[in-house]
């Protein structure tokens, strides 16, 4: 499962969105147990967002990727790209802050 996510990562890197989603398709389906499930979906949003505008499939499966996971990065993560979905702003990752906490 890990090596599906990166290669379709590494696929929508390189501007091929279509195959990138053909290897995540019915990722859930194929390893129901992986602790990939919540990335796949995640990078699935990103690829039709980013890639297609279609920000409502996007936020769907943004909605399932955070019943898939108990992680609070990954939670934080998911709440991050609900927000930019909902203004249909391109899915970005949260930028890194290297101030220190206080």
């Amino acid at each position: 499962p890990e090596l599906v996510v990166a290669c379709a990562d590494l696929l929508f890197l390189q501007h091929e969105p279509k195959p990138a989603l053909q290897l995540l398709k019915d990722f859930h389906k194929r390893f129901p147990d992986s602790e990939q499930v919540a990335p796949a979906c995640i990078l699935v949003a990103r690829i039709l967002a980013n890639g297609f505008g279609q920000w409502d499939k996007a936020r769907n499966f943004l909605r399932f990727a955070a019943q898939q996971t108990d992680d609070p990065g990954l939670t934080t993560t998911i709440n991050h790209y609900l927000e930019l979905a909902s203004r249909q702003e391109p899915l970005k990752p949260p930028r890194a802050s290297f101030a220190p906490e206080e």
